[in-house]
């Protein structure tokens, strides 16, 4: 405890609070209520709905807020809060963390924030020292804490493992998600317009991203947090769509503070304009696959790091593009755009679907026979997308879901082969030039 005077101020206001909105409950011939929905996850395919009645506590204490804020009670919270220095330095100034939204703080809303949460646990408005003493000490992490922890989580949807947990980075992990917190996530579902919420709760695993957040006072709020963990937290779904078959993806990232904090808004989550099925194999992650994960992350990041050249940009994007396609014949297109982008030169004319077929062989494969074969396979490839682009109806290898999963491997490998050796990390044509040059040795 930092500041004992605040706490016997809040705790007393607390009471009385609690005391008249419970007297006040008992002259009331309509008792105001409101009604939650709820849901009880058994597992990941089974679940009972219910709903249940609650005492609109909030109508009740904004009804009597007048009442309450005057009160020498509120007061003596009011001349406690303004008498620390550190705390007052938040009273009417706008608050909030780096990269996020800020509101202007004042004294009833700290009041407000403070007491609804509180009084809303209290069963039957009944006094507990240890729900008090824990809300108290929220808030004064609140204003103490120059640092607030923070967690985002994507849930992952068509996605199952045989783990509860593994590490990608010291605050990036894959873990198994609660039934608790999907039990969470489906109720504020029903205000969210990312969280589907026939979904939701077959959920098994999240991508979850920990920080710590710097808490800003004042108008300096410039660093783009958000932008940062939906690019990490995006960069982990990358790999596992690289690292092998099977669809997964997520709709949303809900982000919010580790502990709860009158300062801060909460639960934030951000999404697209519309929920996107992700249909097809489910993708499946083994334990002993966790090492393949990590490395392939960490190259990832590396060549994000020495800004990722463009061809490699333009290549996982078509290779990610291709997750939204239902038709072969559309996701081979986007693939066949990712070959491109990495086994043909910009200025190339002439013989591009020999080039790239001889190109991708001798990056891939590991003998001669394994060349000839991804030679002829790349070739078949090709011919099949020039039709598709030069207007003809899709038959043959490009109507074939079998082909074209074939083509995917193909191109998840070269894009692996890329990272894993290194090649992001000199000019394209150099790249290119050395495989030509292999070729003509024979190498």
């Amino acid at each position: 405890m930092k500041n004992k005077k605040l706490h016997d101020a809040i705790k007393n206001l607390s009471l009385e609070t609690a005391k008249l909105l419970k007297d006040k409950l008992q002259t009331l011939d309509d008792i105001p209520t409101r009604i939650e929905e709820k849901i009880e996850i058994k597992d990941s395919s089974s679940a009972s709905f219910f709903h249940i009645t609650k005492i609109d506590l909030g109508r009740i204490f904004f009804k009597n807020e007048e009442e309450i804020f005057k009160s020498t009670p509120a007061q003596e919270v009011r001349n406690q809060l303004k008498g620390d220095r550190l705390i007052n330095n938040h009273i009417d100034r706008l608050v909030g963390v780096e990269g996020s939204s800020q509101s202007s703080f004042t004294v009833e809303g700290c009041l407000r924030r403070f007491l609804l949460p509180l009084l809303d646990e209290l069963e039957e408005l009944n006094w507990n020292v240890e729900k008090f003493e824990r809300h108290y000490r929220l808030l004064e992490d609140a204003f103490y804490l120059d640092k607030i922890p923070y967690r985002a989580i994507a849930p992952l949807e068509n996605f199952s493992a045989d783990f509860d947990e593994v590490k990608i980075t010291d605050n990036l992990k894959i873990v198994k998600v609660s039934k608790d917190e999907l039990q969470e996530i489906w109720a504020r579902g029903e205000f969210s317009p990312f969280v589907n919420r026939h979904k939701i709760w077959h959920t098994e695993y999240v991508i979850e991203m920990t920080w710590e957040a710097l808490k800003v006072i004042g108008s300096d709020n410039q660093k783009p947090v958000g932008s940062m963990v939906k690019d990490e937290i995006g960069d982990v779904l990358t790999t596992l769509r690289i690292l092998k078959t099977g669809i997964t993806g997520f709709n949303f990232i809900e982000t919010k503070p580790i502990k709860p904090s009158i300062l801060i808004a909460g639960i934030e989550s951000v999404g697209g304009l519309a929920t996107q099925p992700y249909l097809g194999g489910k993708y499946t992650l083994q334990s002993g696959e966790g090492r393949s994960l990590v490395e392939l992350f960490r190259l990832l990041r590396d060549a994000k790091t020495y800004t990722i050249p463009n061809y490699l940009f333009v290549a996982i994007k078509r290779f990610e593009y291709a997750y939204a396609r239902l038709l072969p014949e559309d996701k081979l297109l986007d693939f066949m755009v990712a070959f491109e982008a990495i086994f043909l030169k910009g200025d190339e004319q002439q013989e591009l679907s020999y080039k790239l077929s001889l190109r991708a062989a001798y990056l891939l494969a590991e003998n001669a026979r394994e060349r000839k074969d991804i030679f002829d396979f790349m070739h078949l490839a090709y011919k099949a997308r020039s039709k598709i682009v030069h207007g003809e109806r899709a038959t043959g290898e490009g109507k074939n879901k079998d082909f074209v999963d074939n083509v995917e491997f193909y191109l998840r490998l070269s894009i692996t082969k890329v990272l894993k050796e290194g090649q992001y990390k000199i000019n394209h044509n150099n790249f290119l030039n050395t495989l030509d040059e292999l070729i003509l040795k024979g190498s």
